[in-house]
């Protein structure tokens, strides 16, 4: 049957208005995806920037870090020390850690206390030197060194004060460890946690 005049009209009505909004949601869903993904990204890299300012310090290290972990750090940082914090997101693991210049006596001194308790001892390097020495440890990354590679120098004696593995499978596959790193020729302690 093939219909003529307003009746054929009012049969395609339908149709048309269907289409157009379908074609409108297809729109609105394509402004409203790249919205969100504008906003994502945009969350996604402030909450992925690492935390330097000194002045959050002390707020970071109580609420982010369980007290066993961060005991061993200063309750406050003098206003020449380096901070460094950021936190976990998705499987990447967070990490604190403060740069506190000090005197090469006290420098000796902690390291005379601290090396009686460690779990190991280490001279210069990072996380990936230390966990695949012979029954290595991960110990952490010189985020507040200000150099490409983020190694210790040799200089500096990396201790592990706590360390603990979360997996019972792949060896340090989720753990945690915490220590010092101690430089008497710099003159420098850095205090550091690390949770993967």
């Amino acid at each position: 049957m093939h219909l003529t005049g307003n009746a054929g009209l009012r049969m395609r009505k339908p149709g048309k208005a269907i289409g157009i909004g379908c074609g409108i949601s297809v729109v609105i869903g394509i402004v409203a995806c790249f919205a969100f993904g504008f906003f994502f990204r945009r969350t996604l890299n402030e909450s992925l920037k690492p935390v330097t300012d000194i002045s959050r310090y002390q707020e970071i290290r109580a609420t982010y870090w369980p007290s066993n972990m961060v005991s061993h750090f200063p309750v406050r940082l003098p206003s020449t020390a380096s901070f460094h914090f950021h936190p976990a997101f998705l499987q990447g693991g967070a990490a604190i850690q403060a740069r506190v210049p000090t005197s090469s006596a006290e420098c000796a001194s902690l390291l005379s206390s601290y090396s009686e308790h460690a779990l190991a001892v280490y001279q210069g390097g990072d996380v990936n030197d230390h966990q695949n020495a012979s029954n290595g440890i991960p110990t952490t990354f010189f985020y507040t060194g200000g150099t490409t590679d983020q190694k210790f120098p040799r200089d500096f004696s990396v201790l592990v004060l706590s360390a603990e593995d979360h997996d019972g499978g792949f060896a340090w596959n989720h753990g945690d460890s915490s220590g010092v790193a101690i430089s008497t020729q710099r003159q420098e302690v850095v205090f550091w946690a690390e949770s993967w």
